[in-house]
This record gives structure tokens, C-alpha cells and sequence, in this order.
């Protein structure tokens, strides 16, 4: 039986399958690759299956060769299908040496060859480790549960078994014309893409919708070599923005402030929400709202937009980009009403400034509507008439002889054409929400004890759940729920640091991992080394952990004449690039200004790197708290340094993690990690070596603390 795809149903089996996952497009393997990595840390599963209807596990539909020749919308660092590695896509095009490598929207189907390409792998992987992977090529029918397990019907006729099962059904195309059903010439959907080669090249076509999934239709339509006229109509006529180039939003923080300022008090929470992105949009752009304008023709509007793009005049665009690990944070702390009364009023604007279209697929648009091949305009009701489509528009009546629908993906379960979903809500296995889609857990994507769903479908619970990284990010919190571990939640960790170098260089790498792990970090210094500098040898007066001569000197000797290290540690700087606050202590009293610091962003939790200087009493205080939480991290010898009683000797040499209670070294002792100085291993070597150890030890119980862990 192959791992990848199967020609043949397969025979009938009574063994119980751990998982089903239905839809081995990018979300299922996104929940495979998961739970591979749980797996990895010694969680037990026999047996997973994967079913998927298309040929091959992995491209599904959006990104298989039914769509040959269209191109991302989304720039590939965001595109990794790892949560913490958004990049990763990127990493495999320079290792595979794509020849479009530098262009960061490749074709559709490079991102097909990815997907294949991880899924191949990681079955090679799970079967290592013992587990038996099934893939199946067909389709999931109907599902039913008993009191143990579900049972899932194929197409074919067949039957499985399952413990629990992921959905990953892909997305579902909405309709506004399904009254049109049956007439030659309507299109209900746009996809596969390669569907649209059937239409004449020299006849007329009208796209309902002006979104990137219209935007690839006429896209398609130019490859095709279609010389017709085509017209794209919607109730705004307005086209999507132009992505720019990535710019840096140093305040990237006061989003996540404001995602907890909502959790906590939900009263008016989307006004709250709407002053808030309005306030950082204002901050980024220095109050000049010009971009915003949006009321010239679509020709005229988009060449503005081009301008604007290529001229690197769209900072706005940071802030809508960094809102997309947080805007269903953001939504689910809406009432219903709420989320309707958004829906109605403003996710067209949304949608229109949010999902810009990449440059060079404005200028063919562009090219297009100069040439008059193309039109957009307003308008809505489409009829048949006289053996052709007619609508009413701004600009007059229009008639054509093709119809394609795309305005993107349908969430309302009663007009959604699939057996399967069908038989899952008349089972009551799955329910509607009232913002559209199904309801989910939010954390955990359970839609009934055993059964997860993944995708577009969760839109009323998360609204932004079609783009890959959150995919990935989500495929991360079921496979958690899967293996009966609480998904991590998001938490602000103050990070407290000295004037030692050795401390920045762990922090700096601590506030990455955080990072990847969605966590924010803010970090108070006590003096201006956090800004740009060169470290010419970790081995100096500062190194001491973290400050102090005495550590110096035995490192020096254990570890006599060897190498040193260099390298930058501009805290500042690296600030400015992520979008985390660096706040300047006067002294490690300076309470009243870090105290206020902390509670105006929410902080949760704390690591200090200051093993031998005592924070004021207020600031120690404000994580007396429950549930807030400080630990201090410090070396496990330092007394005995400082102290000048070190055994003669000794070679072992790491961190200790306490709880900090009254004072830094109070508190009880949560771990202890040692490792050997070797007179063989550079002192660069080892240096690093004595980082990691300082990062995971202190990630490790952020991360327990994410998901409410006893931490000892």
C-alpha cells in the first residue's frame, strides 16, 4: 500500500484508526506534520489515515496542476506550513534552488510540489517511529458516532473506524447567483482555474466579485489567451490594494496590549478594536490619511496604487499584516451582534485593504483595463435574458455570454453541497455558528468531544481562518488537543536584563523563541547596552551573567587561551524589526515607571536575568499576583564565585531557575542544569553551549505556564 495515494480502495478492516484526518490538502498535512512532532516527544499513536479525493495528498485543490499557471497572493515567508517557522517555504525554495527563487510569489503549484514534498518525508518519519500511515484516495460520505468511536462511510462504500477524526474539507466556493444554476455560460465557481480554457477566447465574460479570487480569473483568463471583453462587477467596484514592500512596525506590541485590553473588558470591544488599529495606523503614518482614499475610478485608483506600492508609500500595510495572529483574538471577543454588524458594515473595506494583491498582478490588471480588454464597475443583480447574461451597472447595462462566479468562500453550512458536512451537522456532531461556518472550541478547534474541524469553516469563531499561517498555527493547538495537552494561550513576558553582555545575547535569543512560540516579550534594561554594539569578547568584565569579575575569572580558568566570541546584540534594534517594547531602567529600583509599564501592557509573567542585583519590592510585588508569575535565572556556582569558594577543580558549569519571591533569591527551586567545561571545547563553543541551556530552561516554563502547568 503506498504512503502517498492509493489507485485502489482499500479492503475492509476492522482495526481502529487512532485518527482520520478527511482532506489531505494543506491543513491536513499541516495537523499530520503536528502530531509527528508530538509523536517525536514521546506521545503514543499506532495508526493515522489520511483521506483525500484528489490524486496526491498534500496540493489539494488551490494548489495542485488544476491551477497551473496562477500565482500566490501571499509572500512566501508567511507561507511555511510550520507555526513557528513561517519562512519555511522560503528555506525550501533556496534548497531546492527554484529558478524563480527571488520572486516571492511563485507559482501556485511550486507550493503544491512543497506540501508533497513534506508529506512524503514526514510519512518516512512516522513510519520510524511505528506508526501505520494510510493514505486513501476517495472521498468521506457520511460520519456517525458511537458511544467510543466514529464511524466514517466513503464513496466507494467502505467503512472506517476512528478514535477521533480531523475535518480539513478545504474551502467551499460561495454563490450570489446560484439562481442562474443550469444556463450554458454560468460559472458557479471559478475553480479548478484550468476549467476556464473551455470559454471561447473571443466571447464576452462577466466576473461577479473584484477580490484576488476574481483578480486570479481574469489572471487566468489573460493566460488562456482570452481577447473578449471581460467586465468585473461588485456593489463597491473597488479592486484591492497593492502590496508593498515589508516595512517595520516598532509598535507591533500595542497590538497584543490591545487584544488583552479586550479580553478583559469586552463592553464596545469592536469600537475599542477600531480606535485602536485607527490609533497605530495614524502612529505609523504620522497622521497622513491620504493612502485611505479610495474614491477615484478603478483605473485611476489602481495606478495611484501602483505609485504608492513601488514607491514604498504603504507603512499602513505593517499594521494590517501584524494584526493576523491576533484578529481572532480580536473577534472573539465580539458579541454576535457585533460580528454581524461588522460583517455588514465593514469587511468589504476590510477585505479591500487587508488582501492586497501583489505588484505584478496589478500591472497586468492594469495593462489590461488600459487596453479596454478589461472593465471594472459597480453592480449586483445579474438575469438571463435573450441567450444572454445582463446587468445592470454604473456605467450602463452590460450583456455577456459567460458568467463566473467568484466572490470567495461560503461559510452559511445550508448552501455548503457536501454530503459529508451535511451528515455531520443532521448527526449534531457539528453546529452552526451564528457568525457564519462551524462552531469550534477557539482554543482547541473541537467541534463535539472527538471531532476537530479546520479551515475557512471556523470563520465565526476565528474570522481570519483561510490564510496558511494561520492554518499552522491552528494545526498546532488540535494536534496538542489530540495528544491531551492544553494548547499554549499567548502570554507578555517582561524580560528584566543587566548591563551584561552575555545576558543580551541570551535575552536576544530567548525573544526569538518566544516569538515563534506567540508569546510578546517586553524588555526593561538597566542601562544603555541594549542599544547597538559590537561585542569584541564575551570573555570581559561584563560577561559575568551576568555581571561581576569573579565569573570571568574562572571561566577563564577552565578554559585558558581558547577562542573568543564576537557579535551584535542591538536590543534596540532587534525591537524596532520584531515590534517588541525595550524599556530603559534608570537603576534596578526604578519601580514606578516599570510597575506602570507592566500593568499598561498586561504583562502575565516575567524571567529575571539579574541574579545578584535586587529589584525594587514593587516590582517583585506586582507578580505576587495569582496568576502572574517571576522566575529568576541565574548561574548555579554563583555564590560560590562570589564568594570566592569554588572548588578547586570544578568543571561543571550552567543555570538554576527559581520562583522569585520577596527577593531574587527567594523562592523555591523550579531547576537546575550543569554542564562540564571540557579544556578541549572553545570558549565561543562553549559560551553558546551555556546559552541554549539558558533559553530552553527559561522557555520551558514560560511555556508551562502558557498551558496552565504545575510549575514545581
Amino acid at each position: 500500500m503506498s504512503p502517498i495515494s492509493l489507485d485502489e480502495p482499500p479492503a475492509q478492516s476492522q482495526e481502529i484508526e487512532d485518527l482520520v484526518i478527511v482532506g489531505g490538502g494543506a491543513c491536513g498535512v499541516a495537523v499530520f506534520l503536528q502530531i509527528l512532532e508530538r509523536v517525536k516527544s514521546g506521545k503514543k499513536l499506532r495508526r493515522i489515515t489520511v483521506i483525500e479525493k484528489n490524486k496526491n495528498v498534500g496540493p489539494g485543490l488551490a494548489y495542485s496542476e488544476s491551477c497551473i499557471g496562477a500565482f500566490l497572493n501571499m509572500h512566501t515567508d508567511t507561507m511555511g506550513l510550520y507555526f513557528d517557522d513561517p519562512k519555511h517555504f522560503s528555506s525550501w525554495r533556496l534548497e531546492q534552488e527554484c529558478a524563480d527563487v527571488a520572486d516571492p510569489f511563485p507559482l501556485r503549484t511550486q507550493y503544491g510540489d512543497y506540501l508533497q514534498a513534506l508529506w512524503k518525508q514526514a510519512v518516512e518519519v512516522a513510519q520510524d517511529f511505528g506508526i501505520v500511515v494510510t493514505a486513501i484516495h476517495g472521498e468521506a460520505q457520511s460520519i456517525s458516532r458511537t458511544r467510543e468511536t466514529f464511524g466514517l462511510l466513503l464513496s466507494d462504500g467502505s467503512h472506517l473506524q476512528a478514535i477521533s477524526v480531523v475535518l480539513a474539507p478545504g474551502n467551499f466556493t460561495a454563490s450570489a447567483t446560484s439562481y442562474l444554476s443550469g444556463i450554458p455560460g454560468y460559472h458557479a465557481s471559478p475553480w479548478p482555474i484550468d476549467r476556464l480554457k473551455a470559454i471561447p477566447p473571443d466571447q464576452s465574460v462577466l466576473i461577479i466579485g473584484s477580490r484576488l479570487s476574481a483578480i486570479d480569473t481574469v489572471l487566468s483568463l489573460a493566460r488562456n489567451g482570452h481577447v473578449g471583453p471581460i467586465i468585473m462587477i461588485s456593489r463597491g467596484g473597488n479592486l484591492p490594494k497593492v502590496q508593498g514592500p515589508s516595512v517595520r512596525f516598532p509598535r507591533r506590541y500595542a497590538l497584543y496590549t490591545l487584544a488583552k485590553e479586550v479580553e478583559s473588558e469586552r463592553e464596545d470591544g469592536l469600537f475599542k478594536i477600531i480606535d485602536g488599529i485607527i490609533e497605530e495606523l495614524s502612529q505609523i503614518t504620522d497622521g497622513n490619511w491620504s493612502w485611505g482614499s479610495n474614491n477615484r475610478e478603478p483605473l485611476d485608483q489602481l495606478e495611484y496604487d501602483i505609485r504608492a506600492a513601488e514607491g514604498g508609500q504603504v507603512q499602513w500595510q505593517a499594521v494590517l499584516k501584524s494584526t493576523a495572529p491576533l484578529i481572532e483574538r480580536y473577534w472573539n471577543c465580539l458579541s454576535t451582534a457585533s460580528k454581524i454588524l461588522f460583517t455588514q458594515k465593514w469587511l468589504s473595506l476590510w477585505m479591500t485593504y487587508r488582501h492586497a494583491m501583489p505588484v505584478k498582478s496589478a500591472k497586468q490588471i492594469l495593462s489590461m483595463m488600459q487596453s479596454g480588454h478589461l472593465k471594472v464597475t459597480r453592480g449586483e443583480r445579474v438575469d438571463w435574458s435573450d441567450g444572454l447574461f445582463k446587468v445592470n451597472t454604473l456605467h450602463g447595462e452590460v450583456k455577456c455570454q459567460h458568467v463566473i462566479e467568484a466572490v470567495g468562500q461560503e461559510c452559511d453550512l445550508h448552501h455548503i453541497q457536501s454530503p459529508l458536512i451535511q451528515s455531520a451537522v443532521k448527526q449534531d456532531l457539528l453546529k452552526p455558528h451564528p457568525a457564519g461556518g462551524v462552531a469550534v472550541d477557539f482554543e482547541t478547534l473541537r467541534a463535539s468531544p472527538g471531532l476537530y474541524l479546520i479551515g475557512s469553516l471556523t470563520r465565526g469563531t476565528h474570522f481570519y481562518a483561510s490564510a496558511i499561517d494561520r492554518n499552522a498555527a491552528h494545526a498546532a493547538r488540535v494536534a496538542d488537543s489530540l495528544v491531551g495537552v492544553r494548547p499554549a494561550r499567548p502570554l507578555h513576558i517582561a524580560l528584566f536584563l543587566g548591563s551584561g553582555r552575555f545576558s543580551h545575547l541570551m535575552a536576544s535569543r530567548l525573544i526569538v523563541t518566544l516569538l515563534k512560540a506567540g508569546h510578546i516579550p517586553f524588555v526593561f534594561v538597566t542601562s544603555q547596552l541594549a542599544g547597538p554594539g559590537t561585542v569584541k569578547s564575551v570573555l570581559s568584565a561584563e560577561l559575568a551573567c551576568l555581571e561581576g569579575e569573579p565569573l570571568q575569572e574562572f571561566l577563564a580558568c577552565l578554559v585558558p587561551e581558547h577562542q573568543t566570541a564576537e557579535g551584535n546584540i542591538p536590543l534596540n534594534e532587534m525591537g524596532a524589526e520584531h515590534g517588541f517594547l525595550v524599556h530603559h531602567m534608570l537603576s534596578v529600583t526604578d519601580s514606578s515607571s516599570v510597575v506602570d509599564t507592566m500593568r499598561k501592557h498586561h504583562i502575565d509573567a516575567a524571567l529575571s536575568l539579574l541574579p545578584y542585583s535586587a529589584l525594587d519590592k514593587n516590582i517583585i510585588e506586582y507578580f505576587q499576583a495569582v496568576p502572574r508569575r517571576m522566575f529568576g535565572l541565574g548561574l548555579s556556582v554563583f555564590r560560590r564565585i562570589h564568594n570566592g569558594d569554588v572548588p578547586k577543580g570544578r568543571r561543571n558549569f550552567g543555570f538554576c531557575l527559581r520562583h522569585i519571591r520577596d527577593s531574587l533569591d527567594a523562592g523555591n527551586v523550579v531547576e537546575v542544569q550543569e554542564h562540564p567545561v571540557e579544556k578541549s571545547q572553545t570558549l565561543e563553543d562553549f559560551i553558546q553551549y551555556l546559552i541554549e541551556m539558558g533559553v530552553q530552561m527559561g522557555f520551558k516554563v514560560i511555556d508551562s505556564l502558557a498551558r496552565d502547568q504545575e510549575v514545581p
